[in-house]
């Protein structure tokens, strides 16, 4: 079930996604008909669901952060109007490598009725000097359980 509000992006239904991996892992999601989500924690970027303690809102939970993103696990696509050739190379090890195109709303859909609760969103690229309550504050939904849908970028 998709959590209801979690999308940052209802306006973009219709955006085109991509999602990038290899013919393996593509033949297993025709043959299972699911999607592979990965836990958080254990992602290449270690700043991956990293939640920067550096106001006081957030410094009485680091420690619940750290333990609750071994129980948060995310299924990464792509916005772009095409095949972005970046992503190619960073994703496909090999000429046996696959693109998926699909649409927000397509992907929305096909995961309605799973029983796990999904949040789908957009990341949100921040500046993590900034306090990380400011960034909170200025959401229009400031739950501390979807602080994983920033990231550390240039705003």
């Amino acid at each position: 079930m998709i959590i209801p509000d979690s999308t940052a992006f209802e306006s973009k239904m219709n955006y085109k996604i991509w999602r990038y991996l290899d013919l393996a892992r593509f033949l297993d999601i025709l043959d299972s008909s699911t999607l592979c989500f990965s836990r958080i924690d254990k992602f290449e970027d270690t700043y991956e669901g990293y939640v920067p303690v550096n106001g006081n809102y957030l410094s009485r939970f680091s420690h619940v952060l750290d333990y609750v993103n071994k129980f948060q696990y995310a299924n990464c696509w792509h916005i772009n109007e095409s095949e972005s050739a970046a992503l190619w190379k960073l994703y496909s090890d090999s000429n046996n490598s696959v693109a998926i195109q699909s649409t927000v709303g397509r992907l929305k859909n096909s995961l309605g009725n799973s029983p796990e609760q999904i949040c789908l969103s957009e990341i949100q690229y921040r500046d993590y000097d900034i306090s990380f309550d400011s960034m909170m504050e200025a959401t229009k939904n400031p739950n501390i359980i979807l602080a994983i849908i920033y990231k550390r970028g240039e705003r």
